[in-house]
């Protein structure tokens, strides 16, 4: 006969948590030794339809105290999280997920989700121990505005929510005003300079470019806004650019006459290499990097044309008469093979343009230059394609989104600003009043502008290498684990037997996993009536009745063949009859087992399961 046990094999209770068998019957019960929880979840842009990747998702563990700022400031991924180090860490996938494990059980507690300067600050309910939860989709996403709440949220955030200060230009030959809209950003953050919005606006509103003259409108000038600022006075002076995190330049389609001063171009530099973060399309890349040449950043390309380009010039008539390329995005790095996964997870409606996306690795390009036709040593080419016109050779390698770090001199660890350039467009004009030409917004992205919610990104979050994984926040050192102590459990067994016979106790069989260092010992006594109730937790066993050693568990169960037992040579009926202290026992209609775990340190044996038989014997 067998009186079976029903720890089966792969039983084991997950997160956290130890199986261990309970006095009496049934099985064996999970049991929590965790003081700690798991959250999950994924992060969205502000507009709540794509995900996000490489974000910062932690809590801090001391007051998170506010970004200093908004002047220009070397953000890198060492010194901008605030609250470390963090208590659980971690970094968004391409999909916008994360996993927190760690994080504090049974109580609420703080949870930061940041890229740069994008920043909410949140309260997570409490998770059971060793629980799992889901961060709600109200929290979960980078913020639209400064408020606390906004119209669709539902939920509000611990703390007012973080934006850096950005400098928009508009310019005549792209909306980029409107992709921000569109990626979620409040259209209430578009102020005037001064306005006290997160994107301050500004225009090209002289006649003879950035070089002065009277405020006629000139052919550069892009969508208006009331009360924007002049782009000349925003590059005039150090002071008007420092002031500023970010610096977006889309294409103002005027390169004659439009190049800046030399003192505006020390300025946009100096702010670039204090932590400024440019992101900048086509002309104004002419502007300000390309020109004046011999600066610091010429160096990062080899250009297509030598000085301005124009209409005529290899940009345009190295195009194919549909405008229209397939461009292949360099996965050689982590998050090239990111930038690739993340636009065929975006690509379906409502957050990209539907139907079938293109094939990983390719991204359809309908208004691109070729302005670039090399990268240096410490670029990244994002993505490229070959050259389709005749003008620098058909089949010549083309690169439409580079970018790098600066002072470009400097080694890795102390550069501060990044500079994304897109040579290509996110619509073919922009024209009108913001945010009127834009339509609807947020909106769903096309395939080009996907690609810019991507580098925007990049653009925005800390600074370290483009070429490595996300960076998340240090996280405080486990501490070493408290050496775990000697427990005992038991379990008590009855023998049934017909008139005439008697109880013989056979062999005890368990399965375990059995760590170096570390055993189980199993300890039998028997009586003729049944044992009081289990006596608290002890080493060693409590000596009444008299128990004896059985066996000891010191090696790991084979995991081949399938249902391999672990058993003493001996019966317990013998080990009764033979193992002092005392007189020699005899079977009787009760037995029970003591099991003691001896762990070493922080490892402990574990036992899957066991049975204990017995016979039913004449009595003589």
């Amino acid at each position: 006969n067998s009186i079976a046990e029903c720890g089966a094999p792969g039983a084991g209770c997950a997160n956290n948590v130890s199986q261990v068998k309970d006095d009496g019957s049934g099985c064996a019960n999970c049991v929590c030794k965790s003081g700690t929880a798991e959250l999950t979840g994924k992060i969205l842009d502000p507009a709540k339809r794509r995900a996000v990747y490489g974000a910062a998702v932690y809590v801090p563990t001391t007051a998170v105290g506010a970004l200093s700022g908004p002047n220009v400031k070397c953000d890198t991924c060492q010194n901008i999280y605030g609250g470390l180090p963090a208590a659980a860490s971690a970094t968004t996938d391409v999909d916008g997920t994360f996993r927190l494990q760690g994080v504090p059980a049974g109580v609420s507690f703080p949870l930061v989700i940041q890229l740069g300067r994008f920043r909410r600050q949140v309260t997570v309910a409490a998770i059971p121990a060793c629980g799992t939860a889901v961060l709600p989709a109200a929290q979960a996403h980078l913020p639209a505005t400064k408020a606390k709440a906004v119209a669709y949220d539902t939920m509000t955030d611990t703390a007012n929510p973080d934006m850096p200060l950005i400098a928009m230009v508009t310019g005549a030959g792209d909306a980029t005003e409107c992709l921000l809209a569109r990626m979620g950003i409040a259209v209430s953050e578009f102020t005037a300079p001064g306005g006290g919005g997160s994107v301050e606006m500004y225009e090209y509103k002289q006649a003879n470019g950035l070089q002065g003259g009277a405020s006629t409108g000139w052919a550069g000038r892009g969508a208006t806004f009331p009360g924007s600022g002049a782009a000349d006075a925003l590059f005039g002076t150090a002071a008007a650019i420092n002031k500023y995190n970010a610096l977006i330049l889309p294409c103002h389609n005027t390169a004659a006459g439009s190049a800046p001063t030399p003192a505006m171009q020390a300025n946009l530099a100096a702010w670039l290499d204090a932590g400024g973060r440019l992101f900048s399309s086509h002309i104004p890349v002419e502007d300000f990097i390309h020109k004046p040449a011999g600066n610091a950043n010429d160096g990062v390309a080899t250009w297509s044309q030598a000085d301005q380009w124009g209409s005529n010039q290899p940009d345009s008539s190295d195009r194919s008469s549909s405008n229209a390329l397939t461009d292949d995005i360099n996965v050689g790095f982590p998050k090239g093979v990111g930038m690739a996964t993340w636009l065929q997870q975006s690509w379906a409606a409502p957050a990209g343009p539907g139907g079938a996306a293109p094939a990983l690795g390719k991204l359809p390009l309908p208004d691109y230059r070729h302005d670039v036709a090399a990268v240096s040593v410490n670029t990244t080419s994002w993505i490229s394609g070959k050259s389709t016109g005749p003008a620098n050779g058909a089949g010549v390698t083309q690169h439409n989104i580079l970018s790098f770090d600066t002072p470009r001199a400097n080694p890795a660890a102390s550069q501060c600003g990044r500079a994304v350039l897109p040579f290509m467009h996110v619509s073919s004009a922009s024209t009108g009043s913001f945010p009127s030409e834009c339509g609807t917004v947020p909106n769903f992205l096309s395939g080009q502008e996907l690609a810019f919610e991507f580098m925007m990104w990049e653009a925005m979050t800390c600074l370290a290498p483009s070429t490595v994984p996300p960076v998340s926040p240090p996280v405080a050192p486990i501490p070493p684990p408290v050496p775990l102590a000697t427990v005992t459990f038991t379990r008590d067994y009855q023998a049934v037997c017909p008139t005439g016979t008697k109880a013989e106790w056979e062999f005890f069989y368990w399965q375990s996993v059995i760590p170096s260092g570390t055993n189980i010992s199993f300890r039998a006594a028997t009586s003729a009536t049944p044992f009081a109730a289990p006596p608290p937790v002890s080493t060693p066993p409590p000596a009444a009745p008299a128990s004896v050693p059985i066996a000891q568990a010191t090696t790991s169960t084979p995991v081949l063949p399938v249902g391999t037992w672990s058993q003493d040579a001996q019966t317990v009926a013998d080990h009764l009859r033979l193992e002092p202290p005392g007189p020699a026992q005899t079977s009787l209609s009760y037995l029970r087992v003591y099991m003691t775990f001896n762990p070493s340190g922080g490892a402990a044996p574990v036992l899957q399961s066991w049975r204990q038989t017995y016979d039913c014997k004449p009595v003589e």
